[in-house]
């Protein structure tokens, strides 16, 4: 899947994800713990909420709704098939660090 120019992102079936690991090594899909979340900085707040509809749409599920946690700080986060976070964030440029 590609993000932008500079960013790919490879999504494996799990066979051919298995082929990746060392042997004797498992996956944890579908475990209640979380290994990662990956974070996507967003050009705007729509486009935060646009990444948060077409994943419950591709057969994610919401994990956090869009808010704005702080000021100047927009995001949401969905759990994609497997249960890996995926967190959409939009940071108002003209707001102060």
């Amino acid at each position: 899947m590609v993000i932008s120019d500079s960013i790919v992102l490879m999504l494996l079936q799990r066979d051919f994800f298995q082929g990746f690991l060392p042997e004797g090594d498992t996956p944890h899909f579908g475990s209640a713990g979380k290994e990662v979340l990956n974070a996507l900085s967003c050009e705007s707040r729509e486009e935060v909420d646009t990444f948060l509809a077409n994943c419950t749409k591709g057969g994610g599920a919401l994990y956090q709704p869009a808010t704005e946690q702080m000021p100047g700080m927009y995001s949401g986060s969905a759990a994609d098939p497997d249960g890996h976070i995926w967190e959409f964030f939009w940071m108002d440029p003209s707001i102060p660090e």
